[in-house]
């Protein structure tokens, strides 16, 4: 009997020694993601009778492994996208997207396009930002927005900040 908890005892450390590993590897991947709009499609305007009416739109957004790691295989069972906000670079925000995505495989160096994923933004805000930067918006430049994005990962939850 105490052959077996002792053997137990070593897998059970085994299994957290490589899952802590795997974490920390999923981080770095976050950490050095990059994100570009592909495209942007369906545009409505939803709750024109309230008080806040919204756009609603679809954009397809491309991701870029920046790091040394392959993303995905044995850990995207346990990671799961969960959502997309956009920021403006003064930390305004505009838009928000929600997704459940559980298939994430991105080798290291590589791009992939996620999903196309529904965006609703207040117009109010939308306005204030395009008017100061219609040139860059026009021109597909996102450098004047920021993207926050929520990712449960081996049971936690991580907000990264692209």
């Amino acid at each position: 009997m105490k052959k077996y908890l002792i053997y137990g005892g070593i897998a059970l450390a085994a299994m957290s020694w490589y899952s802590q590993k795997k974490y920390k590897e999923a981080v770095t991947v976050l950490d050095t993601l990059t994100f570009s709009i592909s495209k942007i499609s369906n545009i409505k305007l939803v709750d024109v009778i309230s008080t806040k009416p919204r756009l609603k739109f679809d954009a397809i957004f491309s991701i870029k492994n920046n790091s040394n790691f392959d993303f995905g295989a044995t850990l995207s069972s346990k990671i799961v996208v969960k959502q997309i906000r956009v920021f403006t670079n003064d930390d305004i925000f505009l838009a928000a997207g929600d997704l459940e995505l559980f298939q994430v495989n991105l080798p290291a160096g590589k791009t992939m396009a996620l999903p196309q994923i529904t965006f609703y933004a207040y117009v109010k805000d939308l306005l204030k930002v395009i008017g100061s930067n219609y040139e860059q918006i026009i021109n597909g430049d996102i450098s004047n927005l920021r993207f926050e994005i929520d990712i449960n990962a081996f049971g936690k939850v991580l907000t990264v900040d692209v």
